[in-house]
């Protein structure tokens, strides 16, 4: 058995999964990693936070929205992200079905 955390270069643990983040830039949205962020924020990219307006309804809206549209006030600190992040490329290929050796040997896979 064997553990699925793959090691950076420095012998320091990875994580299997990486916070991706729901970015926004006109009418596009796209998840963004942190690290990705840090370049797509030059490209004009926006995270989107949950916002309140004063009749109470609430919504997913860029800092730069919320500015343009008076009486949306921010509710929350956390920015919008995908529900399960991104998964570590090398835990993906760490865990394929065409690394699997035993059923391979018994004729059972394709």
């Amino acid at each position: 058995m064997l553990t699925m955390r793959p090691l950076d270069a420095h012998g320091k643990w990875q994580g299997k999964t990486q916070k991706e983040y729901l970015c926004r830039k006109a009418d596009k949205e796209r998840g963004f990693t942190a690290q990705e962020f840090l370049q797509a924020k030059e490209d004009g990219w926006e995270k989107q936070f949950k916002y309140r307006n004063t009749a109470g309804v609430s919504a997913w809206l860029t800092p730069t929205q919320a500015a343009r549209e008076p009486g949306w006030g921010r509710c929350s600190k956390q920015p919008k992200a995908a529900k399960f992040g991104r998964q570590n490329p090398l835990c993906a290929r760490w865990n394929a079905r065409s690394n699997c050796w035993i059923g391979e040997k018994r004729g059972r896979m394709p």
